[in-house]
């Protein structure tokens, strides 16, 4: 975004200055985070980030407006996944269905992690169990013979490819 005004006491931007707003998390209660899909924000000096006139000619305005989400996506994974290591598998569920998830597929090849999809297609059939959780009886009765209709598998295959081209060890 573009600062608009700044306060009497703000000395490092001015107006017009290119900034990219990366709000602290812990910064603000979780029933009114700060957001960045805004118009206009009022926020401190320590919310944002200048960017740089050699960064404004290499990126797009579209591929600034993503750098929120691949830093959630990392700080995602080095939160909760600070104990993998190369050729550790990492679990994706409906990676295809955001910023966040095709971040964090790209992120998973990066730090040379297996990343695994679950695709869930609508008009798949479901083949859920029946019984008591873990019972040899409730998997013998599963019903494994029920098959998506092929235009569910052709967009299936289709989300697949674009999945693997980007990381993913292995869709299901």
């Amino acid at each position: 975004g573009r600062i608009e005004q700044v306060g009497t006491k703000v000395a490092d931007f001015k107006p017009e200055d290119v900034v990219l707003v990366l709000p602290k998390p812990t910064k603000f209660a979780q029933g009114s985070p700060i957001g960045t899909a805004r118009t206009l924000l009022i926020c401190n000096e320590d919310d944002i980030l200048r960017l740089s006139s050699e960064v404004l000619e290499e990126l797009t305005p579209e591929q600034l407006c993503l750098a929120p989400t691949i830093v959630c996506a990392y700080v995602l994974l080095e939160s909760f996944g600070a104990k993998l290591k190369p050729g550790d598998s990492v679990l994706l569920n409906a990676a295809h269905m955001s910023a966040a998830g095709s971040s964090l597929l790209q992120l998973c090849k990066l730090l040379r992690l297996r990343p695994l999809c679950i695709l869930d297609l609508p008009g798949t059939p479901k083949n859920r169990v029946k019984g008591d959780y873990g019972s040899k009886s409730a998997w013998q009765e599963a019903d494994a013979k029920a098959v998506a209709p092929p235009s569910v598998r052709q967009h299936y295959e289709r989300i697949s490819e674009w999945l693997i081209s980007m990381g993913a060890e292995d869709v299901f």
